[in-house]
């Protein structure tokens, strides 16, 4: 099949149940073109940053990037899997870019409750040519898997004390003492601010 070349059908039909009326006169299609090949616009590269740490709130974001592999294409859908939970689809007004780069950028609220340690995050793209859409979507870029990190408990406040009454000494210096109660076994001062 060479491009511009015309493709026209022909077909004819039969009566199984009295072949004695034999065959019909031949059916022919409309001709149609062979179309040239469109090249196919290479999958993006994706990349979902970490680590991913849940947040205290319903909603937990979750960023990444894309890099299209090919200059003028542009992000289509970007979509974003906890484990085995359904893709979460990234709204358009989620993806910002191109920057100085090349790249996208996109952010979408996963659901926390979905976010369970050690499960895996991967997220998904198709870019188009905007200005070829003839050549359609690329095939699907994925990330490398991201797991989700175990929230870190914050470390206690120490309890502090500063001895008093302070008084003001003749010199260019007055000494301040007090007393750091770190409340978590095992915890030291790091700092002390007067």
């Amino acid at each position: 099949l060479v491009p511009g070349a015309p493709v026209v059908a022909e077909a004819t039909v039969t009566d199984p149940e009295d072949p004695a009326r034999g065959e019909s006169e031949p059916g022919q299609s409309a001709s149609v073109e062979v179309a040239t090949p469109v090249e196919p616009i290479p999958a993006p590269e994706v990349v979902v940053d970490g680590p991913i740490v849940p947040s205290e709130g319903e909603n937990t974001p979750v960023t990444g990037k894309i890099t299209p592999k090919e200059d003028g294409t542009v992000p289509e859908t970007v979509t974003v899997k906890v484990g085995e939970n359904d893709p979460i689809t990234v709204p358009a007004e989620n993806i910002t870019g191109p920057d100085e780069d090349g790249n996208y950028s996109f952010t979408v609220d996963v659901p926390t409750a979905s976010l369970v340690p050690g499960e895996p995050v991967v997220a998904e793209a198709t870019v188009t040519d905007p200005k070829d859409p003839a050549r359609g979507e690329s095939k699907p870029g994925q990330s490398e898997s991201v797991e989700v990190a175990t929230p870190v408990e914050p470390i206690p406040a120490p309890t502090v004390v500063v001895d008093g009454p302070i008084v003001t000494s003749e010199g260019e210096t007055t000494p301040v003492t007090g007393k750091i109660t770190p409340n978590e076994e095992g915890t030291v001062p790091e700092t002390v601010t007067v």
